[in-house]
């Protein structure tokens, strides 16, 4: 997937005020949740249940992550690798698998 598909996927199919369930290719769905807040200006903003400000991810750590997303989504890549490429792993490797695969229902 290329970034340019990734913004067109998260503007279409991740609505504003979607929740996204927490995934880890080594732990699976992991039972926390985050809300997309926008997808605006290079960034994606996110923010966890209640939080009072949000999290603006820039679209360079998705370009990072993506560089080595399907090697980490067959579990041929560990969680430290993803770590060292973004400061918010766990929301861009849960909004990759969200594209990927639509989360399950709660």
């Amino acid at each position: 997937m290329t970034l340019e598909q990734i913004w067109n996927e998260l503007k279409v199919r991740i609505a504003k005020k979607s929740e996204i369930p927490t995934w880890s290719a080594e732990g699976g769905y992991l039972g926390e949740r985050f809300i997309v807040v926008a997808v605006k200006d290079g960034h994606v903003h996110v923010a966890e249940a209640g939080a009072q400000k949000a999290d603006k991810i820039p679209d360079s750590e998705f370009i990072a992550v993506l560089a080595i997303w399907g090697d980490y989504a067959d579990g041929k890549v560990k969680n430290a690798a993803i770590e060292k490429l973004t400061k918010y792993p766990n929301y861009v490797i849960s909004i990759l698998r969200a594209l990927e695969q639509p989360p399950p229902k709660r």
